[in-house]
């Protein structure tokens, strides 16, 4: 498409400002990036013929590796693919932005900062995908609840637990500053107390350590279709296990699923923790109704070890049933 077919963007500032930098970086002269939009949620409803399929264009004959893949978003938060870009709302009411790019300009493009703009960041040159995302409160906070959960459970099953801020995971060979990032993400047991060791050594030896272990555990908090194939990039990175929750705006609804993970295998559904010794989806549900309405953390705390300390004596009991289980003889 020429340029002069080609309307003004309007709204959607940090996008518009990120990728224009992006034009002028490949351009090496000023140019503002134009956009078509169709539905942006900044416009009015008469201007939205979509109504909550909100879809915009880019196109730049001067980029052309950034050829932004369209999805249309129907309420539920699902979208099909077609060949634009696209800016939408999560179930749980996070905005975001999912572009596609081939892995050169997804190099490139490792080099913004995109996380001045957008709390989350995905930047997969595999996948040729790049994820923005504003997360909405709902959204930060179930991931601070988790955080809390894997933290108490973790540290009463494995002895150990460290979870990691803001980490951006990455295969191995893939260019710096690409990669994805998961909303929590947590070392178990030796894991951790190798970082803590790496940590006591400096910095250097604990970005070391960041860069060549994966997380034994990451959670996803908000679930679109713009994650699949996430739990197969996690195994090729070295993760060993996915928890994945889908609840929804304007519910206490909350459903949880734990998955397997390994390097050239695809993810393998868990009715309970690998990594926890046994903790379940249900488990971690009612766990998150604890800390959830928890005033003190002595509160969130007792929540959380109340259901691992059933898990665990339900644990001894099933065993202690199969020990003495003795097979009638034929």
């Amino acid at each position: 498409m020429k340029a002069s077919s080609l309307y003004g963007f309007r709204g959607c500032t940090p996008l518009h400002h990120l990728l224009s930098t992006l034009h002028d970086a490949r351009c090496r002269t000023p140019c503002k990036t134009r956009f078509r939009l169709a539905g942006c949620a900044f416009a009015g409803r008469e201007s939205n013929p979509l109504d909550r399929d909100e879809r915009f264009q880019l196109m730049s004959s001067s980029s052309p590796g950034l050829s932004l893949a369209q999805y249309a978003f129907p309420p539920c938060g699902e979208f099909a693919v077609n060949e634009f870009g696209t800016m939408h709302t999560g179930p749980l009411g996070s905005t975001i932005h999912v572009l596609r790019a081939d892995a050169e300009t997804i190099a490139e493009l490792a080099a913004v900062d995109w996380n001045r703009h957008f709390r989350r960041v995905c930047l997969d040159p595999v996948r040729g995908l790049i994820t923005l995302m504003s997360p909405s409160r709902l959204h930060e906070d179930l991931a601070s609840i988790f955080d809390d959960i894997v933290g108490v459970a973790a540290s009463d099953l494995a002895g150990a637990a460290r979870k990691l801020r803001g980490p951006r995971l990455r295969g191995q060979g893939e260019p710096p500053g690409t990669g994805m990032e998961p909303d929590c993400a947590f070392y178990v047991g030796e894991h951790a107390r190798a970082y803590r060791d790496a940590l006591r050594e400096g910095e250097a030896a604990a970005d070391a350590y960041l860069e060549s272990t994966a997380p034994d555990l990451v959670v996803e908090a908000e679930i679109t279709s713009a994650d699949a194939g996430k739990g197969e990039r996690y195994g090729e990175m070295g993760v060993r296990e996915l928890w994945r929750l889908h609840g929804r705006k304007g519910t206490r609804e909350l459903r949880v699923e734990f998955f397997a993970l390994g390097s050239g295998n695809a993810p393998r559904a868990l009715d309970a923790s690998e990594v926890l010794e046994g903790l379940t989806p249900d488990d971690v549900c009612e766990a998150v109704e604890g800390v959830r309405f928890s005033l003190t953390d002595q509160e969130s705390r007792e929540a959380v070890a109340r259901v691992v300390r059933r898990r665990q004596r339900t644990s001894v009991r099933v065993r202690e049933e199969e020990a003495t289980y003795t097979p009638v003889a034929q």
